[in-house]
């Protein structure tokens, strides 16, 4: 039989643990880990200040880029704007530099790490344990390990800020750790939060442990309920 137990701390536990995920999720997508000075359409130049309209910031992300088109491309494609986000990369090897696919590495087994305990979060609730540990520790453990990939892939990716590609959006002063005409993105400062608020669900996956092995759902179940609802 099923029980489905779900205490205060474990609905947070499996609240935040989807949250972070997708969190993560989203950062990897976003072409906006690097943002530019603005600039003024089609001639590249910085802004200029009689000019009140038509500017744009060009970005760059690990796997995308928000580019400038030319008229001549922007009337072929038949797009209404000039400025298009898109990847940059076709496969693994068009990364723009060895430091960043690196970076992708790392990320990538973390975020697979979080990806199960993403699916974990929803069995949680109708099964306590696996290999007959407790679902909440083992998932916590591996949460802390995730998390220890992606912050070695966010400590590495700076390193690679002096390639090409960094340049054409950032200046050729851009090097590494320094990000030349360019200002760190949201993207970045999402995966930085992400990554922190990842090690809290390690934590509190203690506490949810503790929650649900309580005398108190032991005693419902006795009872015969099938959904155990607690505050604490």
């Amino acid at each position: 039989m099923c029980f489905v137990i779900v205490t205060s701390r474990s609905l947070l536990w499996s609240l935040l643990s989807i949250a972070v995920t997708l969190g993560h999720l989203i950062a990897l997508a976003q072409p906006y880990w690097l943002i530019g000075k603005p600039r003024n359409k089609y001639d590249g130049d910085h802004i200029n200040p009689d000019v009140s309209e038509e500017r744009w910031s060009p970005s760059i992300g690990i796997f995308s880029s928000c580019r400038q088109l030319t008229r001549v491309s922007q009337e072929s494609l038949g797009l209404p704007d000039s400025i298009l986000c898109t990847t940059y990369t076709r496969s693994f090897g068009d990364i723009a530099n060895g430091y960043w696919k690196a970076s992708v590495v790392f990320y990538a087994f973390g975020f697979l790490i979080l990806s199960f305990v993403f699916c974990v979060a929803f069995i949680s609730l109708c099964k306590r344990s696996i290999c007959h540990k407790s679902i909440f520790t083992v998932s916590g453990f591996l949460q802390a390990v995730a998390g220890l990939f992606i912050i070695i892939a966010l400590c590495i990716y700076p390193i690679g800020w002096g390639s090409d590609a960094v340049q054409d959006v950032c200046g050729e002063d851009a090097a590494p750790f320094q990000v030349g005409d360019c200002g760190v993105g949201w993207a970045y400062f999402t995966a930085m939060g992400s990554t922190v608020l990842l090690f809290v669900c390690s934590v509190l996956s203690v506490q949810a442990d503790i929650s649900t092995s309580q005398d108190e759902i032991q005693d419902e179940i006795n009872k015969g309920k099938s959904l155990i609802c607690l505050c604490w």
